[in-house]
């Protein structure tokens, strides 16, 4: 079931709707947020948050669906089908922030959009200057003067600054 079950849930589905809204996604969604979910409770909330801590990475096909959690033995198929209306193991809504600078003392320029994928072509839902905050990262996070063969979003993603997906 751990290997077809993800490939079957990539082509078929059971909603007609051409977009599913508000869907908490069980890979990145905080402890306390899960907690909210009916049919979650801490004991099970704990398992998921350990699962996700020794899961390879989102692009890894037995986690692109909310399934993994049956796949892996957290809950039982009546279980799953009573959780599956409120999680989500992806979604195509983006934040995102935007700098344009010099690497020189200079002005440099900072926003925050959200970006919704659901249309196409995808729309800006959401955009805030955050140019009074000055730039927000050290020059080495955005691409000045990138040392010891890092790259700008091998330091955004290892801190934790880089874009962010929601559910």
């Amino acid at each position: 079931m751990r290997e077809y079950l993800p490939k079957l849930l990539d082509h078929a589905t059971i909603d007609k709707s051409k977009v599913i809204r508000g869907r908490i996604n069980v890979n990145e969604a905080p402890r306390a947020v899960l907690l909210a979910v009916p049919g979650l409770d801490g004991a099970l909330v704990e398992q998921i948050v350990t699962a996700r801590g020794r899961a390879a990475t989102l692009d890894d096909p037995s986690r692109r669906h909310t399934t993994w959690l049956l796949t892996e033995g957290l809950v039982d198929l009546p279980r799953m089908k009573d959780l599956m209306s409120y999680l989500t193991a992806a979604g195509d809504v983006y934040r995102a922030q935007f700098v344009a600078y010099f690497d020189a003392p200079g002005p440099s320029d900072r926003v925050e959009v959200v970006i919704d994928a659901t249309w196409s072509p995808p729309r800006r839902v959401y955009w805030k200057s955050l140019r009074l905050l000055g730039r927000g990262y050290p020059l080495k996070f955005l691409g000045a003067a990138a040392t010891d063969g890092e790259t700008p979003a091998s330091l955004a993603t290892r801190h934790g600054t880089g874009p962010s997906r929601l559910p």
